[in-house]
């Protein structure tokens, strides 16, 4: 099976100055003995591969490593003109690639506002690596690496008896109009026959393909034999396109990865299709988004699917959220889907390769739900399982915890907007006995309250989860002082919890004063990250969590952003740390955006200042400290910080958990 691409984003060219006249003996090592490289972790094989041409030479010969290259790196004297001179063509293409962004002058948006990385508002084409040379020449008498270049580049290498050898093609722009920029020009270039035998990864979106440009596409797709990824978002599909993709799809034994989005144009005769494909297709990783009512014949073509598939691994499906706009789309009147929870339930209880499922606006209410659930009492493999606004009731949860509690084997279960509240407690009573759980979130529950969380800390402290469960988040849930007291005194004795997320429960001070109240944070030695994120605490909160922490040496992140902490709160809280010997280990500190507290300048300065003596006189191992929106922090004391390695986080677009 072909080894899963791995991508390094803005790979720095080897510094050709640096590099001594002889390579060095780990060069020579990882020359002669490649797996040396190939067992580093990804950023370490990274960092490796910028020290020097042997050792990026050696990532793209030996792994599947793709590098990014920009405009200024593809011109003469580039990263694409040194691989030039080092890369000799082979006949067989090395493993690793090259990615060139072919920019959209014209996309809609900016990626980073649609969750997106800074490559997603482009578009960009992978080719083997060992392709540099006739890369390069094919570029010189190109102005620059838009959309309307791409075939004049592949013409000028087919001129120069040089064919490019495509491996990926990425086309993600915002633009719903189908005649973007992009568009006919891919499609011309998969029409290529040599594209097609080349052709690893291709991810389209807005191709608007209605009529006989789906059927040109699918053709396309037939001959792409070693097709490896296929991601394809279209909101003007028809169900007789999504049934020619999935025929398109059938022969193509390579294909591990597909993910197919059409809001509202999946239907029943589609879904038919695209589960009679996958029933018999080498793929791991299938995700259909934005279907409509399947009906009974989907219903069953999703069962039969699970109980004969040999090798799906990764399941995701959605629900066209209908009456709302998806990107600009409104896709039509509301409707349901019933029995899809029924058969999925039924292909699971049988099914013995399905590792992670996630439902996404899945109705799973009522009966539904249940026979969900009940149908995973018999299953043995699957382990993630993500269920959000799935319309959870109390029944179906507690069904969940009673199917968990026989021997479904899940460790990350995540119950995001359901509608239970009181299902919490007897879903906490099916854990009691036995349980897999390393991982519980639930989220987006306003009914879920004391009283439940109540009843999950008591199996916390007696029953089979406590022993096992080491990641716990409580959040947007209807959590108050009384179920954080219950949930404190359950965790003094555990010794399994690493992460405590309790964000946006109204806990106020007293709620965090319940928290550490009894010694929880002072005398434990496993918990590592702590996320108290908008519950409403003031300085008093701060100092109280600071009294708890102190004498603790295991927890190193603590994040505590969207409350109400001013400058002087947090000073306190620092100098009460180091009153003493110190014993704090806290690498991550977060405080980010402090609601409406009153902000003063030379204040916040002046906190951090206090915070670098902690760290350069008393040797607290500080390496991040968010404090994102507090004004009036002076570049000087930034670098200071930086100096002594702590990097001082101030911009808003910065992680504030």
């Amino acid at each position: 099976m072909p080894r899963k691409e791995r991508s390094s984003r803005g790979h720095a060219k080897p510094s050709g100055s640096r590099r001594p006249d002889q390579p060095s003996a780990f060069e020579r090592l990882i020359e002669s003995v490649p797996a040396v490289l190939e067992s580093l972790p990804d950023e370490a094989q990274h960092r490796v591969a910028a020290t020097s041409w042997a050792c990026l030479l050696a990532l793209l010969q030996h792994t599947c490593h793709t590098i990014d290259l920009h405009w200024n790196e593809v011109a003469p004297g580039g990263t694409l003109a040194g691989l030039a001179q080092r890369l000799e063509r082979r006949s067989v293409p090395v493993p690793g690639s090259l990615r060139i962004g072919i920019i959209h002058r014209d996309s809609l948006g900016n990626p980073r506002d649609h969750g997106g990385p800074p490559y997603e508002g482009h578009s960009h084409a992978c080719f083997a690596a060992d392709d540099a040379a006739a890369l390069l020449e094919a570029f010189r008498d190109l102005q620059d690496a838009g959309t309307r270049h791409l075939r004049k580049l592949m013409s000028n290498a087919d001129m120069m008896n040089s064919p490019l050898r495509v491996r990926g093609l990425y086309d993600w722009s915002f633009s719903p109009d189908a005649t973007k920029p992009g568009s006919r020009t891919i499609m011309g270039v998969l029409q290529r026959p040599a594209v097609q035998e080349q052709l690893r990864d291709l991810r389209v979106r807005h191709f608007a393909l209605a009529g006989g440009g789906c059927k040109a596409l699918s053709r396309c797709l037939a001959g792409a034999s070693n097709l490896h990824t296929l991601h394809f978002w279209d909101h003007k599909m028809s169900t007789a396109g999504v049934v020619a993709l999935a025929g398109s799809l059938r022969g193509l034994r390579h294909l591990r990865t597909f993910k197919i989005r059409s809001p509202g144009s999946i239907r029943a005769a589609g879904v038919v299709a695209l589960m009679e494909m996958l029933e018999g297709s080498p793929i791991e990783d299938f995700t259909m988004d934005g279907h409509d009512d399947v009906g009974p014949e989907g219903c069953a073509a999703v069962e039969r699917m699970l109980k004969n598939t040999s090798t799906l691994r990764r399941l995701l499906l959605s629900m066209a959220r209908h009456g709302t706009s998806l990107d600009g789309i409104v896709v039509g009147p509301p409707s349901t889907c019933k029995g899809l929870g029924g058969a999925l339930g039924a292909g699971l209880a049988s099914n013995a390769t399905v590792k992670e499922i996630h439902l996404e606006f899945e109705p799973l209410g009522g009966e539904d739900g249940t026979a969900f659930a009940r149908g995973l009492e018999t299953n043995r493999t699957l382990e993630t399982l993500l269920l959000e606004n799935s319309a959870l009731g109390d029944a179906s949860v507690e069904a969940l915890g009673q199917a968990l509690g026989e021997g479904c084997p899940v460790k990350d279960l995540a119950l995001i907007y359901n509608a239970f509240g009181a299902g919490g407690s007897g879903f906490a009573r099916g854990v009691s006995s036995s349980s897999h759980l390393v991982q519980l979130e639930i989220a987006g529950a306003p009914d879920f309250g004391d009283d439940e969380l109540a009843a999950l800390a008591h199996e916390l402290e007696t029953g089979a989860v406590g022993q096992v469960l080491q990641q716990l988040s409580l959040c947007d849930t209807n959590t108050g002082p009384e179920g954080v007291a219950e949930l404190s005194a359950a965790l003094l004795g555990n010794t399994t919890l690493r992460v405590l997320k309790l964000c946006e429960n109204p806990l106020g001070d007293e709620g965090v004063s319940e928290l550490v109240g009894n010694g929880f944070l002072r005398f434990n030695r496993t918990l590592e990250v702590l996320v108290l994120r908008d519950v409403g605490m003031s300085d008093e909160g701060i100092m109280w969590l600071g009294t708890g922490l102190a004498g603790n040496v295991t927890l190193r992140e603590l994040h505590v952003p969207c409350n109400y902490i001013t400058a002087s709160g947090l000073d306190r809280l620092v100098a009460s740390w180091f009153i003493r010997e110190p014993s704090i280990q806290i690498e991550e500190l977060y405080l980010g955006y402090q609601g409406e507290a009153e902000q003063v300048p030379d204040k916040n300065d002046e906190i951090v200042r206090c915070i670098y003596e902690a760290v350069s006189r008393f040797g607290w191992p500080l390496r991040v400290l968010g404090m994102q929106r507090w004004r009036g922090l002076r570049m000087w004391t930034l670098r200071r910080m930086r100096a002594w390695g702590c990097e001082v986080l101030t911009g808003e677009d910065e992680d504030e958990e």
